[in-house]
């Protein structure tokens, strides 16, 4: 085993990365802390390794060995936030998944200037949703559901079996997201980063269809979105749904964070957030 490990485990580790912030333009100077694993049969551990971006936001590691490396990046005025999981270079994982260094191509990684914290409406709240497809009506503001009117209507519509039903069978079922007015955007960035709403690309709906002949058919998803709400506000919105063909309704939670600044699409947390309104 240790001779295994010695010889498949114990690679060198070369990485080229380049900093970029969310305009695209290189961040220099920023400090890159690597973590360097390894286990070679006769030690095991973590071996750290320092350096600093050149003017075009470019940096290198080399000359160690190990079998994966992962590491953070910090500069003052920036936030960074891992979006993978960390590079491999052992032999023990196919092929396929591991890490191949290209000084001409480094990987591009990404860290958030930070445009100014400005105050954000943090609310969330847990609606149960009706199988017929009949629309929940949320007010973000207030946090409630309302007969008329509301922020967002969300409708799911899927089969209904009798409670304590065995065995039930893959179904279709759908769950659309309208805002009353603005738009809906599906966001492809991790919450964490969702810093800043983008200007245009909204939708006047968003509807997840799950077939039930699907590969990898589910009755449960996490999704994330950018919204744009009545007053020129911009906001994100985590929206996780279960939906249970078994009971009389479903339930769906809700978390959001609105910008209060008409006009504004800066999505930065203050330090202290804003409380509701009720």
């Amino acid at each position: 085993m240790r001779e295994i490990l010695s010889t498949l485990n114990e690679q060198p580790i070369e990485f080229y990365g380049k900093v970029v912030d969310q305009f695209g333009q290189p961040v220099s100077n920023a400090e890159v802390l690597g973590r360097i694993v390894y286990n070679n049969g006769g030690a095991a551990g973590v071996r750290n390794a320092s350096v600093f971006t050149d003017v075009n936001g470019r940096f290198e590691f080399h000359g160690a060995m190990g079998r994966t490396l992962d590491f953070s990046i910090t500069k003052a005025g920036y936030k960074f936030t891992p979006e993978g999981d960390a590079y491999d270079f052992t032999s023990l994982v196919p092929e396929n998944k591991r890490h191949h260094p290209n000084p001409n191509e480094p990987v591009i990684v990404k860290m958030w200037k930070l445009q100014g914290a400005e105050p954000l409406l943090h609310g969330g709240k847990l609606v149960r949703a009706a199988p017929d497809g009949t629309p929940v009506k949320i007010n973000l503001t207030t946090r409630s559901v309302i007969g008329e009117g509301g922020d967002i209507l969300l409708s799911l519509h899927h089969p209904h079996y009798p409670h304590g039903t065995p065995n039930v069978p893959h179904y279709n079922w759908w769950v659309e997201v309208v805002p009353a007015e603005g738009g809906i955007l599906e966001a492809t960035d991790r919450p964490e980063n969702m810093l800043m709403a983008p200007a245009d690309g909204y939708s006047p709906s968003w509807r997840f269809d799950q077939a039930a002949d699907h590969a990898n058919w589910t009755r449960t998803f996490t999704k994330s979105f950018y919204v744009k709400m009545p007053g020129e506000r911009y906001g994100r919105l985590v929206l996780n749904v279960e939906c249970n063909s078994t009971e009389v309704s479903s339930p769906v939670q809700l978390s959001w964070w609105i910008n209060l600044k008409p006009g504004s699409r800066i999505l930065e947390p203050p330090e202290v957030e804003q409380p509701l309104n009720h």
